[in-house]
């Protein structure tokens, strides 16, 4: 295909780029920019990964034609050696059919690197071949003074590559792109090919095809056919109206034909939309949860541009990224885990973590935690990762991998499972050890999950089902509206709880309250039906939205069963730190809010586990180092979700009685009913938390361990509990009957020499 060329004016690029930047900004004022996912990445990281891949490519491809065993490749190496056969085979055979592309560039940062690095590689090999020979020829003699052109024509037409869904940012991309060949070649006019820049969705449309269509119409229609036949009868109306109706699809073996017909790109980088996918269209949906293997409900839109971005590279091609570096470790991320093991080498990870100071050049607040990774399409081949972990928030704005900890991962220990590369041998040897698991999870099939787990519920209109109480049975609702309740109404409320009521072993009771309706009439309460029926509309909204029986039901009383059983135990679904919290049969009608997480003992295994030493472990710090490795991190905290927590290791318990004591004795030192906190009850919640570690310790090390701790405590606090426990049915609770004083005789108890003994050898083993 013969290509297009144009005429620009250099004094006109600089006004028509700036009139371009406004309109771009302006479409991506307010929500838009974050609903898109648009955060444009900094310069320096931009250089950096392009940099890198372009080096790692040709590197891989001079090793292939000249059969030599190369580590690294850089122009300055190039120019020092005056390796004149390498830049003859880099100008004759590697370059002219070298592409980089990427599918949602913005406004071209990384292309626009990409140039810059280009050029200057094809002008060290025109130095070295015309130190050599004196000239150099192609086709067709290209002197020294149409060098520069040659290049850029080059860059143009054969190496650089994009989309994007914003015609803006098509439109900007171009002429950055323009003004960058003025830069090298100067001039005030310039006659230049149009550039490789499409407008498009890159995750719609067919890939690189072997046959295509004559023509665009016929490609969309075939497309369009393939994409309604994935789905059930059911679905089809719905989804052919919005596949026929999006025009932006990118049929990439038709736009970038020579692409398609040398088997892909060398090199995709770039920096995709950070959209969570339940806030894109519900039918988009759809179509990419059968279109991509790695499309995950819970997860992010970036991590199908992995897929697409590898089934559109050659063999042997790169694909590196800024992302969410969520996938890591998330557990719902297995499938796109298991797509690049099984078609891709990962060669480098760059993990940020929770520093998000890098986008600070561009972006006023990112609240997002990246990595750089960057993999090769198979048949490339590392056996060593190269593992880069920011340890502090301190500004970045250089990659100076000097300032990260750095681990070499073999790649064969990766696998489907969360990839942990700072999993130490105490973490492998608790997870050998351990015959249970907190909850059912895919990753341990053939472990018990003890628990059932769920979160909270979800009302949909949080602020008109929350009451606060103000005095005896009055309360104030959504937008200050005052409701007085006769009794039976107050019996349809429940204390909430919230994820920022819960702390370690307790929670905080506040006087709020939601209103519960499921299965009631609310035509009994005249004045909850009174106080809902001012907010109508919204209510029959969400009635609407979530197809709801009544317009005061909830949108989800998930984990409805889990919250009312008693006993149970609760935790924010995220925190800096375990916090683990137990709702008793002595606690009010409660009801928890979505970002909380419910636990629930299987009957099956009250025999086996107690709820007080299950609270123990829990909190303890064994398992929350565990958790801190293991666990998914956002930002600065980690996260406690069902599919994280359900892989926490188990050891069986051998005597309950210890850990029903300290753990009981925690929670009433701790409530927030209780006195006030005085030193001596701080210096007291401390020992027993001490204590409470050094028995977790010794229950998953007993084999390793030669302390008793467990066994002379069991003893002491047999002898001194009263009736010990009583069982109701099936073991279902256990109350602790402590004699008054025993709070203040547990200093006395442990001040027992043999268990200072104990505790002191405890303490050297757990460092």
């Amino acid at each position: 295909m013969k290509a297009s060329f144009r005429k620009y004016d250099f004094a006109n690029i600089r006004k028509t780029i700036m009139e371009t930047e406004r309109k771009l900004q302006l479409s991506l004022e307010g929500p838009t920019k974050r609903d898109r996912g648009c955060f444009y990445t900094p310069d320096f990281i931009a250089k950096y990964m392009v940099k890198e891949t372009i080096s790692a490519r040709i590197n891989s491809i001079l090793n292939r034609h000249l059969k030599i065993k190369s580590d690294s490749f850089s122009i300055q190496k190039l120019t020092a050696d005056k390796d004149s056969m390498t830049a003859l085979l880099l100008l004759e055979k590697i370059l002219p059919s070298f592409t980089i592309c990427d599918l949602s560039m913005g406004w071209g940062v990384y292309l626009l690197q990409a140039f810059d690095i280009l050029f200057k590689l094809y002008k060290a090999c025109f130095h070295i071949i015309n130190d050599e020979s004196g000239e150099f020829r192609l086709k067709k003699q290209v002197k020294e003074t149409d060098q520069d052109y040659y290049i850029v024509l080059n860059i143009l037409q054969r190496n650089i590559f994009g989309a994007d869904l914003s015609m803006e940012s098509v439109k900007l991309a171009n002429l950055k792109l323009v003004e960058k060949a003025f830069q090298y070649l100067g001039g005030v006019k310039l006659t230049l090919p149009q550039s490789n820049l499409v407008l498009g969705n890159s995750l719609l449309g067919f890939g690189l095809l072997e046959n295509i269509g004559d023509t665009k119409k016929s490609l969309n229609s075939d497309f369009d056919y393939y994409v309604i036949s994935l789905f059930s009868n059911k679905e089809k109306e719905d989804i052919q109206t919005w596949i026929q109706a999006f025009t932006k699809k990118i049929h990439w073996s038709s736009v970038f034909q020579s692409v398609s017909q040398n088997g892909g790109f060398d090199i995709i980088v770039g920096n995709p939309p950070y959209v969570n996918v339940k806030r894109i269209n519900n039918t988009e949906r759809k179509i990419y949860s059968k279109l991509y293997s790695t499309y995950n409900a819970n997860g992010d839109l970036s991590n199908i541009f992995w897929e697409r971005s590898i089934n559109l590279c050659k063999e042997g091609g790169i694909v590196s990224f800024i992302c969410p570096r969520y996938w890591l470790e998330g557990s719902d991320s297995y499938g796109l885990r298991e797509f690049l093991l099984n078609t891709s080498t990962i060669i480098e990870i760059i993990d940020f973590r929770s520093n998000r100071t890098l986008f600070d050049q561009t972006e006023s607040k990112l609240g997002v935690d990246t990595a750089i990774i960057t993999v090769g399409k198979r048949p490339l081949k590392k056996e060593i990762i190269q593992v880069f972990l920011m340890n502090d928030s301190k500004l970045v704005n250089t990659i100076d991998k000097t300032k990260f900890q750095n681990i070499q991962y073999t790649h064969a220990n990766l696998s489907r499972n969360k990839w942990i590369f700072e999993k130490t041998p105490i973490i492998s040897f608790i997870e050998d050890t351990a015959r249970f698991r907190l909850g059912n999870d895919k990753k341990y099939q053939n472990s018990k999950g003890i628990c059932y787990i769920g979160k909270g519920c979800s009302t949909g209109s949080n602020k008109i089902f929350r009451l606060t109480k103000i005095k005896g049975l009055t309360f104030e609702g959504a937008n200050g509206r005052r409701v007085t309740l006769t009794s039976k109404e107050k019996d349809c409320l429940r204390i909430l709880i919230k994820s920022s009521d819960i702390e370690r072993f307790h929670w905080k009771k506040r006087e709020q309250f939601w209103i519960y309706l499921k299965d009631r009439d609310l035509n009994q309460y005249p004045n909850l039906k009174s106080y809902l029926n001012e907010f109508r509309p919204i209510l029959d909204k969400k009635q609407m939205k979530y197809n709801l029986l009544n317009y005061y039901d909830y949108a989800a009383y998930r984990s409805i069963s889990l919250i009312e059983k008693r006993p149970n135990i609760i935790c924010p679904y995220q925190s800096d730190k375990n916090k683990f919290a137990m709702i008793t049969e002595e606690s009010s009608s409660t009801i928890y809010e979505t970002d909380v997480i419910t636990l629930a003992i299987k009957d099956e295994h009250l025999r086996t586990f107690d709820w007080f030493y299950l609270l123990g472990v829990l909190n303890s710090e064994l398992i929350q180092y565990y958790t801190k490795i293991m666990n998914k991190k956002v930002y600065n905290l980690y996260d406690y979700r069902t599919n994280q927590i359900a892989s926490i290791p188990l050891v069986e318990i051998r005597k309950p009685i210890p850990f029903q004591v300290l753990s009981k004795s925690l929670i009433d030192l701790l409530s927030s009913e209780n006195n006030a906190f005085t030193p001596e009850k701080k210096s007291l919640t401390n020992e027993i938390s001490n204590i409470l570690n050094l028995l977790v310790y010794e229950q998953y090390f007993r084999e390793n361990v030669s302390s008793d701790l467990l066994d002379q405590l069991d003893a002491i606090f047999t002898d001194r509990t009263i009736s010990t426990f009583t069982t109701q049915n099936r073991g279902e609770w256990n109350e602790i009957l402590l004699i008054p004083s025993i709070l203040d005789s547990i200093q006395e108890i442990l001040d027992y020499q043999h268990v200072k003994e104990v505790r002191e050898n405890l303490s050297f083993l757990s460092k």
